[in-house]
């Protein structure tokens, strides 16, 4: 019995740990396209900033990114193609949600300073 419940135990800790990095990435990309939708609406607050239209260009497509990187992740499981993804996931939503900032400060008219985002591809 004892062993029965430590295989139980163990099979489920797999099954977790097989679907973390697929899990990740598909929190990214939900984090992701918030992100961009937020970007949209300053953008659409400022239809004449050129900037802030960009900004959420940009956004949108990191969470575009981020959202092909959740679905390889479901893909592929586990391993180290779905690791992959999910950074790719995790770097595209660090992208949009810098990106939703600067469409925000151009719409205010404020300036930001950008921290560089490196970003990975699966490819």
């Amino acid at each position: 019995m004892r062993k029965l419940i430590l295989a139980t135990l163990v099979g489920s800790l797999a099954l977790t740990a097989c679907s973390k990095p697929a899990e990740e990435a598909t929190d990214a990309a939900v984090a992701a396209q918030e992100a961009a939708n937020e970007a949209q609406v300053a953008a659409a607050a400022a239809p004449a900033d050129a900037t802030a239209q960009q900004a959420a260009d940009v956004a949108q497509a990191a969470a575009d990114t981020a959202s092909n990187a959740a679905a390889e992740a479901q893909i592929a499981g586990d391993g180290t193609v779905a690791k992959q993804a999910e950074a790719t996931a995790e770097n595209a939503q660090d992208a949009a949600e810098a990106a939703a900032d600067a469409a925000n400060a151009a719409a205010d008219g404020t300036v930001v300073t950008t921290v560089p985002v490196q970003t990975t591809t699966n490819n």
